[in-house]
């Protein structure tokens, strides 16, 4: 338990200052780490499918780890990231973390589905596995919540 969590005592400045930045900073820590997770995972599928000489538009292991793993990792990522910053509240972070990843994800996957620019299969590919990477992070802060108090000593 932190001196947050304890209204009997009383909180430095300094401390405080902190706590609120690191709350500040929640929202905009968790979609860095989406971005960067995506941004990482696609430059790796790139130099993959340079090196075996792959053509990107017919290149199965490129559209998997554009499509599906790229995604997976960015909503893992986003939550995680979001969850470690947080002082307090862990479990409830990642939980709204996770919404607000789902709630994006929707969106952007009706639109492009109405836009009709993309394959309708790895649209929905895209779609479900961020899903399913921001839902297994949260899971994960659930079971383990203890690994994420690094930062709050």
């Amino acid at each position: 338990m932190t001196d947050f969590d304890n209204p009997n005592v009383e909180v430095p400045p300094k401390s405080l200052i902190k706590i609120i930045l690191r709350w500040l900073a929640v929202i905009p820590v968790g979609i860095i780490g989406l971005f960067l997770g995506m941004i990482v995972v696609n430059i790796f599928a790139l130099f993959g499918a340079w090196y075996t000489g792959d053509n990107l538009e017919s290149s199965g292991y490129y559209k998997i780890m554009y499509n599906a793993i790229s995604p997976f990792i960015g909503g893992v990522l986003a939550v995680y990231w979001s969850a470690k910053v947080a002082p307090t509240h862990k479990k409830i972070v990642a939980t709204v973390m996770a919404a607000i990843i789902l709630i994006i994800d929707v969106i952007s996957t009706m639109y492009s589905i109405s836009a009709k620019e993309n394959s309708l299969f790895w649209v929905i590919i895209t779609g479900l596995a961020i899903a399913i990477g921001a839902g297994y992070m949260m899971y994960y802060v659930y079971e383990n919540e203890d690994d994420f108090k690094f930062l709050n000593d």
